[in-house]
């Protein structure tokens, strides 16, 4: 936005949601004044300059989902080669899928297909032996 604009969001509506004032760089951050509820929500921002002139709306649609997934269920860990294996389980469809050793760190991730299915290849290697995973989407 032109730096000293007043940027103004809105919903389908036209029900102020929050405003701020773009800076210098004509960056700006708006805080909702509420919360948006789960689902689809159309929105328009507009710039206002300080003569009260408004900009064209820039349009766009997001989706709001504050429900955390179900937990992944784990299904297979085989076809191991040098330490790394293929994960195999099912999740929500879309959700990312993350596979941690005992430590917290990151061995693997992917992504549940339509059907809430996923494999993939765990891209650190694990030394022989027994090991405690965690898999969270």
């Amino acid at each position: 936005a032109e730096p000293g604009s007043t940027v103004i969001i809105r919903d389908e509506d036209g029900n102020e949601l929050g405003r701020d004032t773009a800076d210098e760089n004509g960056d700006f951050e708006i805080v909702l004044d509420e919360p948006l509820t789960d689902g689809a929500h159309d929105l328009e921002l507009i710039a206002q300059d300080k003569a009260g002139n408004e900009s064209d709306p820039t349009k766009t649609t997001v989706d709001v989902d504050t429900e955390a997934p179900a937990a992944p269920i784990l299904e297979a860990f085989d076809d191991i080669v040098d330490g790394t294996g293929i994960v195999r389980g099912s999740a929500e469809p879309g959700s990312t899928v993350v596979i941690r050793d005992a430590d917290g760190r990151e061995i693997g991730r992917g992504t549940a297909d339509s059907d809430g299915r996923f494999a993939f290849r765990t891209t650190v290697p694990l030394e022989p032996g027994a090991h405690l995973l965690s898999v969270v989407a």
